[in-house]
This record gives structure tokens, C-alpha cells and sequence, in this order.
């Protein structure tokens, strides 16, 4: 039965070279736009100019308009729909992990010391500088994943 919060254990320091990365994708946002907002913040970096931009390195990529908290995450059990987990960001349910990523997590539970976990949620409006200084404008859908790092136990 999964637990109301992930398990990470604390220990002496590590390698993170011998740590392992598994990504875990998060379906079902939409449903949780109202979280998603509660979540967001303005990106100060939207408001550099294309030569700031440059100047920070961040020539072509993707500088989103909105950027959001990713910290701390939590999940729970859905009740309704066996195999599925709700996953939290600061006690506000962003969106569900399906069957697949569920018994991922299960697995990586019981075989794995869990070293961190994150999420990354983006997207919205962003723009992208090239060297030259062009600015080019897009706008795409929200996407989450989970990102746990772990060692596989002994």
C-alpha cells in the first residue's frame, strides 16, 4: 500500500554518480488547473532583454513566461481508481500518475534508497534568443514529470 508521503532517507553523503534517475510522467493536469495556478509565479527572467538574456547564457532556450514551485512533492493513493497515485506539489494536487508509472513508483519503494525526489512543470507562453538577438514567441501545453534519484538497495 503506498504511503501518504515518499520515503526519503537521509544518509551519510553520496556519490550522485552512483545514483539512478527514473522520470515518471503526470497525466490528468487539466483537471487540476486551479492547483497549477495556485502553483505559478512570474519567470524574472522574462523581462531580461534578448542581450541580458545572451549575456546569462541562456541563448535558444526556452524562457517560459510563468515558471512554477516544484517542491516539496507528496503522493497519495486514489481511492477511486485503483492503481493510481495523486501526486502533491506544497499540498495541492497537480495531476494523477496512471497504472504504469504507479507500479514504477511501488517498485522503486521497496528496491530503492531513495536519494531526492522533484517534479518539473512547464510550459505556457515562453521565448526563445538566439545569438543574434532575435526573439522568437511560442506557446505550448503544461507537462509535468516526477524525477526520483535513488540506489538500487544492497
Amino acid at each position: 500500500m503506498l504511503k501518504d508521503m515518499l520515503p526519503v532517507k537521509k544518509k551519510q553523503a553520496i556519490s550522485t554518480s552512483s545514483l539512478t534517475k527514473e522520470v515518471l510522467r503526470i497525466t490528468g493536469m487539466s483537471e487540476y488547473s486551479n492547483s497549477l495556478k495556485a502553483l505559478a509565479k512570474a519567470n524574472n527572467d522574462w523581462n531580461l532583454t534578448p542581450e541580458q538574456i545572451i549575456s546569462t547564457g541562456k541563448v535558444n532556450r526556452k524562457i517560459y513566461r510563468i515558471q512554477f514551485m516544484n517542491k516539496p512533492v507528496r503522493f497519495s493513493e486514489v481511492k477511486e481508481k485503483p492503481d493510481t497515485t495523486y501526486v502533491y506539489i506544497q499540498d495541492h494536487i497537480i495531476g494523477i500518475l496512471d497504472q504504469e508509472n504507479t507500479n514504477k513508483l511501488m517498485q522503486l519503494i521497496s528496491s530503492s534508497d531513495i536519494h531526492d525526489v522533484s517534479c518539473v512543470i512547464q510550459g505556457g507562453m515562453y521565448k526563445i534568443v538566439d545569438n543574434a538577438c532575435n526573439v522568437e514567441i511560442q506557446k505550448n501545453g503544461i507537462s509535468a514529470v516526477i524525477i526520483i534519484r535513488h540506489q538500487p538497495k544492497e
